[in-house]
């Protein structure tokens, strides 16, 4: 009997391109299917021709920032699974993203064991 594996894919939606390399390098190595994007504009376009496990996304980034692609999701309806990744820790910013779908939070600077219990989080139905 033959069992295969799919591994999980993961859109890494982040502004700072040193830490999305880093991270995704990292979840690589940990098996997971890695997608990045450097800002809004490109995670709405990946979203709307391609399924995620889980999405991680950074909440401020020029231009198209995280509100804004998760207002996008709700709009279609895509239930990804999504940890938003942020420096700020204002309440009322943790509060709008889980009314806009985000289900985990995760503060920056993280550490990657943290990371990977999001995504493991993330993956159980």
């Amino acid at each position: 009997m033959i069992c295969l594996l799919m591994a999980r894919s993961v859109l890494y939606v982040d502004d700072e391109a040193p830490l999305r390399e880093l991270v995704q390098t990292y979840l690589s190595i940990e098996g997971w299917n890695v997608t990045t994007a450097g800002e809004g504009n490109e995670a709405i376009d990946l979203l709307s021709r391609q399924e995620f496990d889980v999405l991680l996304l950074d909440l401020h980034m020029p231009n198209t920032d995280g509100l804004e692609v998760l207002r996008f999701m709700r709009e279609q309806n895509i239930q990804t699974p999504t940890i938003i990744m942020s420096g700020d820790e204002r309440p009322f910013l943790k509060e709008l993203c889980s009314r806009y779908g985000a289900n985990d939070h995760l503060s920056k600077p993280f550490d990657f064991d943290d990371l990977l219990l999001a995504l493991n989080r993330a993956q159980i139905p």
